[in-house]
Order: structure tokens, then sequence, then C-alpha cells
């Protein structure tokens, strides 16, 4: 990559990133779209290989596919495994086929770190340009950012967040008003752009956002259904009023609506009942793991089949239709970040189980708050689209009491918008 820019060969510079970006979530994605008969004409040219172990020999372009069949054994016991069964193997897009997986009018910002300098790659249907940013320790940058949002009663996040923009955003040169779609990497998956701030106004407020792990993954995500039929999980523990009260507000008006709370909102409803649903709402506590990525979970109600302990490696054996998950609890979308971009996270598991969209949280989140976020995201949805709806949202909590970004900034949605 270090060559390619310098030689300005931008286009060839991105198409190595994507080659080294989240390739475990790439192969899940096309497998997970692959079993449910959905993956578009374009990319899905030859039938998965019943020889075990054996590739299938293609001379189809790069955006097409090979597949591989391994044999299958008992339940895996970790997401290593989950990965090393994977059916299907996705070749390297080429510059111009990840241009077409921009939407039109939308652009896709990639950040990459090349040895120590920072670069973002700005993508559109029509040109890849590249961009070198003059940052120094990104890193302890962002852990101070994210501290000082923790803190609601004073304002001294408005310093780093201005700065962060200047570095990051502005030398981007991207025109306000439009969807930008985000493809963190390293820290910046820890980073809450939509707090970032120009000046006194917040980039919320600039541009409607959202997160992909990867431009290819674009391709391997299903157009989203707008129709809305809603599972709503709330307070399953017993003691989250305002979760409750949030199940049943965002509910309110909307045919088809299965609201389970308290003792009925079970591990079992969803892994029942999951696929029948287009939109599935999880109200609840949500704890993150770093040091064990597989046992993060979000806390259902057991019963007598399950204990109520969602965790990752459960929610890769969820057979999901969903335009749409929300998980309305706490640290859901962090992830933890190792070498080669593998990211591993609550949010990567709903991608796999079958989810286009999922929305997550980057820290504890405050209850009331939400309550409110979440009310005036879902009166927003059949108004543009997932992720203008929680921009609309966010922007709605400015001018009340939770205009600090501890209470708004922590949700980020990822996936088709």
């Amino acid at each position: 990559m270090k060559i390619l820019l310098e030689q300005g060969n931008q286009e060839e510079a991105l198409v190595i990133s994507e080659r080294f970006r989240a390739r475990a979530l790439v192969d899940l994605l096309a497998d997970s779209q692959a079993r449910r008969h959905s993956l578009p004409d374009s990319i899905l040219t030859e039938k998965v290989a019943l020889a075990a172990n054996t590739p299938v020999s293609t001379q189809q372009s790069s955006s097409q596919l090979r597949y591989r069949a391994l044999k299958r054994k008992n339940k895996p016991a970790d997401i290593k495994k989950i990965e090393a069964q994977s059916l299907t193997s996705v070749q390297v897009f080429e510059a111009n086929e990840l241009k077409k997986l921009v939407p039109a009018g939308e652009v896709i910002v990639e950040y990459v770190k090349v040895d120590a300098t920072w670069h973002a790659f700005i993508v559109t249907q029509k040109s890849i340009t590249s961009v070198a940013l003059n940052i120094d320790n990104l890193e302890d940058r962002v852990e101070k950012f994210r501290t000082s949002l923790q803190q609601p009663t004073n304002n001294d996040f408005r310093k780093e967040a201005m700065a962060l923009h200047d570095r990051l955003i502005k030398p981007l040169n991207i025109d306000k008003n439009i969807a930008v779609t985000i493809v963190p990497s390293g820290v910046l998956n820890y980073l809450p752009f939509s707090a970032l701030m120009d000046n006194n106004q917040f980039l919320v407020e600039q541009f409607t956002l959202k997160l992909m792990p990867s431009v290819t993954s674009m391709a391997f995500l299903q157009e989203a259904d707008r129709s809305i039929r809603l599972l709503a999980l709330g307070n399953p523990t017993g003691d989250l009023p305002g979760a409750e009260k949030e199940v049943h507000a965002i509910a309110k008006n909307k045919n088809n609506a299965l609201v389970a709370i308290n003792n009925q909102a079970t591990e079992t409803l969803l892994k029942d009942n999951g696929r029948k649903f287009s939109i599935i709402h999880i109200a609840s506590h949500g704890e993150f793991n770093s040091e064990d990525p597989g046992s993060s979970r979000l806390l259902l109600h057991p019963d007598e089949a399950n204990d109520g302990n969602l965790t990752m490696l459960d929610i890769y054996g969820l057979k999901l239709n969903a335009n749409l998950v929300v998980l309305s609890a706490c640290e859901t979308g962090l992830n933890k970040i190792s070498n080669g971009e593998e990211i591993f996270g609550l949010t990567r598991g709903f991608l796999y189980a079958g989810s286009s969209n999922v929305i997550a949280s980057l820290w504890k989140v405050d209850d009331d708050a939400t309550q409110q976020l979440m009310r005036a995201m879902y009166r927003k949805f059949d108004k543009g689209g997932y992720a203008k709806a929680l921009q609309r949202a966010q922007s709605s909590l400015l001018n009340g009491s939770y205009a600090h970004p501890f209470y708004w900034a922590s949700f980020q949605l990822t996936g088709k918008g």
C-alpha cells in the first residue's frame, strides 16, 4: 500500500486495503447469504462444491465466487471454528467493482494506517482518491475524547471533538448533507464520529452517517425491505423500567408487533421466532468482554430451555431475515481489534445471522435518554431509511435535557442504512 500510494496508484492501494480488511467477515456474510439463496445473480455464479475441502476452479472475474465445502462437525466451541467452517470464499474485488458498490449520491470513507501515517480513501461511483492525514497519537486522542464524553455535566469534550474533526474529516472535502459510510480501522472502531464538531456543529447535523466493516461487505448484505413487523424485547432483567416503556412506545400503532417484557422476553422466544420479524429491538443490559469476546452477551430472561445469556456464539446460531436489529443496551457495539482487522463484536454476529443493519452502542447508556432517542427514531423510519432516522433522532435531542453527546452519540448504525 505504501508503494502504491507513493506512486499515486490510489485505486490499487484501496484494493490492497480491502484484501486484508475483515476477510473472515466478508466470507461469512457471503456464506450466510448463499445459504439463504439471496446472493445477487452477478455474484452467485457457481454452486457449492460437494467434495469436502475441494475449491471449485473458476475462470470468472474477481467479483465472482468460488466455493468450498467442509465436513460439518458438532457445534463449534469458538468463533474461529465457525469461521473455519464457512462454506464460501470470496475473491478480491477490483477497483471498478468496488466503485459499483457505492450507492448513488453517497460516499464511502475508508481509513487505514500505513506505517505511522493514517490515510483516508474517498470512494464514490466515479472515483477513488486518497488523502494522507496529519494526525499523531490517534489512539491516545480517541481514548481522551471518549473519556471526556463520559462526563455529561461539562463540555470538555468540545476541544478534542473539533481537533479530531480537523484531522479526520475536514481534509476530505465532502459535500454537506449527503450520506457518508465510514469504514473504520483500529482505534477508529471506538470513535463516535457523530460527536465530532465542525466549529459549533456536530457531524450528525451535517451528514447521514453509517458504518461498514469494508467496502466489499456492501455486496453481501441483503437489500432491506422497509415493511415493519416488529419484535420488541424489553426489560428482561426487571431493573430497566425505561426499557419497558421504550418497547411499548415504539410498538404503538405498528401492525404485527409483538412486545415481550420481563419474563416473557426470553432467549428462547428470540431463537424460535426471530426469523419471522423484519425489525428486532432488544432493550436490555449488554456486556462486552474484551478478554473473551465470544462470551460478550445480551441479557434476556432465562427459562427451562435457555439460560438468558445470549452470547455472540449464540447469535451466530440465529437464523434471521431482519432488515434491522436494534441493540438498545450498553456496550453492544464495542469490538476487540486484533491483527488483520478481525473485529469480534455483537454487531458482527447479527450481520452474519441475517440482518442487513444493526444499531448498537459504544458505551454504557442512560436509560431515560435512550428511551427518548428510540421513540424519536421509530417515528422517523418512513422518511428516508434507518440511518437517516437515527440521524434525525439524535439531532432532535440537541435542544433538550439530553443535548450532551454522552446521551446520544454512542449509538451507531452498521449496514445498508
